[in-house]
């Protein structure tokens, strides 16, 4: 008796099952690979980010902390944060200031020079000789800005003040996964860390 060459219902259901369960584990790797990469491209970014500041200190001798510039120096007018030009992420009520305290763009001070810092001398190596952040440097993985809190920003190697005032520890941050920036704007120097899936770099 010949036997039938066609697959019986319990074949082809223990296929399914079979296609079905390696599909969801190609998925969730695939799942897994992507985010990795994202995290791993914000990393270098922060990195990239908190580079330029000290390149951009190094050549001048003092932060990029205002958003007006006088004789080719910072001026007066504060900043709290400077941001890539990016969508802002949410934030918490302990991370508000992360949006809402006076901002600037990096690429203000470390791309275009767009404030007028003084430009780099030949005789006395220094000045502003940018650009020191590429242009591409924009959104996170998410699709949000990058922040430095420049507000604490100190080229003073100190934790706190004579009167024992804690000076601000100074992140370069990205919002993470989640898009909800966590970390607080404050947080005092001798201890200091990033907040739920933020990914940042300490400068200080």
């Amino acid at each position: 008796m010949q036997r039938n060459e066609g697959f019986t219902l319990l074949e082809v259901t223990v296929m399914v099952a079979v296609i079905g369960v390696l599909i969801g584990l190609f998925a969730s790797s695939a799942g897994d690979l992507l985010h990795e990469s994202r995290v791993i491209r914000t990393r270098a970014d922060v990195e990239r980010i908190a580079g330029a500041i000290a390149e951009f200190y190094t050549d001048n001798g003092f932060f990029p902390r205002t958003e007006d510039v006088r004789a080719g120096r910072p001026g007066s007018g504060t900043i709290g944060a400077l941001i890539s030009d990016a969508p802002l992420a949410e934030s918490t009520e302990a991370s508000t200031w992360w949006v809402e305290s006076r901002l600037d763009l990096l690429a203000a001070h470390l791309t275009t020079n767009e404030h007028g810092y003084r430009g780099r001398d030949p005789l006395l190596s220094t000045g502003w000789s940018g650009p020191y952040l590429p242009e591409g440097v924009q959104a996170d993985a998410w699709g949000h800005a990058y922040m430095v809190n420049v507000f604490y920003l100190d080229t003073r190697n100190i934790v706190q003040e004579i009167d024992g005032t804690l000076l601000g520890a100074v992140f370069v941050i990205s919002a993470g996964p989640n898009g909800v920036i966590e970390t607080p704007f404050y947080q005092p120097r001798d201890n200091a860390a990033l907040y739920g899936d933020d990914i940042g770099f300490r400068l200080q």
